[in-house]
């Protein structure tokens, strides 16, 4: 069933930006005297449908786009072109017609965009502030450059970076490169290289460096130290023994002090509270640190396998990952525990003590909300348009110059699953998605690649400077090659998304 639902949400997705993106040639074609025989959602066998006029209006067998058979555009005779036919139109006429499709999928995000910002935009305050730096990971790329908690980061490789949301766009995009970074530290300006490294199965760029957010709890635990004390969901943990606790230090805080009694304040509703909570003292069995996610993961299946009750887990540390057991309450019990003495393991484990209250938590990053008026929100539309823009061509970019990995490809599979995501997050994500997703389709159908609309624009732009036509032979060939490009680019993007969710592994 949640795999029957993610495909619903999917096409439900898929569906207004496919349909759009058709009525536009459809549209284009029939304002110039094109017949279109077909209009289709969808790919394949022509399930059901409705003739009206001249255009089958159908639902085919796969729905991972759509398309409109215009009359002549694929079959024609030169010698005897007719005025309803595609090839009869003159340049101009057959350019409208390729463009219209993009310009719908570009004007449905700037209708979203405008509608979002008439209703009202809520962001992350953080993510507008300027970006200073609230916490340095040990061992990060960061912390290497000389980056401290305090800093204020300036510029990357020339480019202003005014707020957190830059740079975090900025370093996200830049995985496995050297940034040059200039940022202020003790009133003084340092410019130094700024190895980012990538993270994640995305292949994300991290530098390990993070705003000064605080936790809030999502879960306390029956019986646990915390709920003992009378933490409670919700709490916002504001400082530890009168000291300020960033949400990435919370956790090294309370593993270093089990048995020794903590002050927690802590922000509830409008009220601060200080409340004493004495952390459990627990043992684990913690595996070496890990560079690669995907070395890691290896490991943590092998042990999982191996010792499928004792619940082994993957964890960040120190900007790599690291393999932990469950809480074993005594020392006694876990150097007893078989997996101790077990040859041949995935990886070496070490006996380890640490703290916990039991709790589970969040980043608290409290958001506001924006309204603009009708003029405001449209201006708003189109710079937030030029600056997706911005940042689909720059990501191929870096994907074709080898900066970016393709892994940060997605097909229909992780769209399917963003968009559930997005759907259970609210509607108000589940448009901007679909604004998101219409965006690029826009942009990449533009690329001149044959068999897209770019290629077919590309063909036209060709022909117009050596002033004459392609053969019927020539662009068959050429728009062969372009299907076979697609395909193989789409079977990519789903062994991409299977490699992803850990069903293959891909051999890079």
């Amino acid at each position: 069933m949640s795999v029957l639902y993610s495909i619903v949400v999917f096409i439900i997705v898929l569906g207004p930006i496919v349909l759009v993106h058709e009525f536009g040639h459809f549209i284009a074609a029939r304002l110039t005297g094109v017949r279109v025989e077909i209009f289709s959602f969808g790919f394949g066998k022509r399930l059901l449908g409705k003739k009206i006029g001249d255009t089958d209006f159908r639902l085919s067998l796969i729905p991972l786009g759509g398309y409109v058979k215009m009359a002549g555009e694929e079959e024609y005779d030169p010698n005897d072109l007719k005025p309803y036919e595609f090839h009869a139109k003159n340049r101009a006429q057959k350019i409208f017609i390729l463009v219209m499709g993009p310009v719908m999928n570009l004007f449905l995000a700037f209708f979203i965009f405008t509608i979002m910002h008439i209703t009202g935009v809520e962001e992350p305050i953080y993510k507008k502030e300027p970006p200073q730096i609230g916490y340095v990971e040990k061992g990060s790329p960061a912390a290497a450059t000389g980056i401290q908690k305090g800093d204020m980061i300036r510029t990357i490789d020339g480019r202003s970076i005014y707020n957190w949301e830059i740079l975090e766009l900025t370093i996200g995009t830049s995985p496995n490169s050297e940034l040059m970074v200039e940022f202020e530290q003790d009133g003084k300006l340092f410019k130094k290289k700024l190895d980012v490294k990538s993270i994640s199965k995305y292949s994300l760029g991290d530098a390990g460096i993070y705003p000064d957010l605080r936790s809030r709890f999502t879960r306390v635990f029956k019986d646990s130290p915390a709920a003992k004390a009378g933490l409670k969901v919700d709490d916002i943990l504001v400082a530890i023994d009168n000291t300020p606790v960033n949400h990435f230090e919370m956790i090294d805080v309370i593993s270093r002090s089990a048995n020794r009694p903590l002050l927690f304040k802590i922000k509830r509703g409008e009220e601060e509270w200080e409340i004493k909570v004495v952390p459990r003292k627990v043992h684990v069995l913690e595996s070496q640190l890990f560079d690669s996610i995907e070395i890691a993961n290896q490991k943590l299946k092998g042990l999982q396998e191996a010792f499928p009750k004792l619940d082994f887990n993957l964890f960040r540390k120190y900007s790599k990952y690291i393999i932990i057991s469950r809480d074993l309450d005594s020392r006694e019990e876990a150097e007893k525990h078989p997996v101790r003495t077990m040859s041949g393991l995935p990886c070496p484990l070490t006996l380890k003590e640490k703290g916990v209250i039991g709790i589970e938590r969040e980043a608290y990053t409290p958001s506001i909300t924006t309204y603009y008026g009708f003029f405001a929100a449209m201006k708003k539309s189109v710079d937030k348009i030029a600056e997706l823009t911005f940042l689909v061509f720059n990501v191929v970019r870096k994907i074709i110059v080898g900066k970016l990995s393709f892994k940060t490809l997605s097909g229909p599979i992780e769209i399917a699953k963003f968009s559930r995501k997005a759907l259970e997050s609210g509607l108000p994500n589940f448009f901007l998605l679909i604004a998101f997703i219409s965006l690029q389709l826009g942009l990449i159908n533009l690329f001149p690649i044959p068999a897209l609309d770019g290629g077919h624009l590309m063909v036209f732009s060709i022909e117009a400077v050596i002033r004459r036509e392609f053969s019927q032979k020539v662009k068959g060939i050429l728009m062969n090659i372009g299907f076979f490009i697609l395909i193989a680019l789409m079977l990519f993007v789903i062994l991409n998304d299977l490699a992803k969710i850990g069903i293959i592994s891909l051999p890079f």
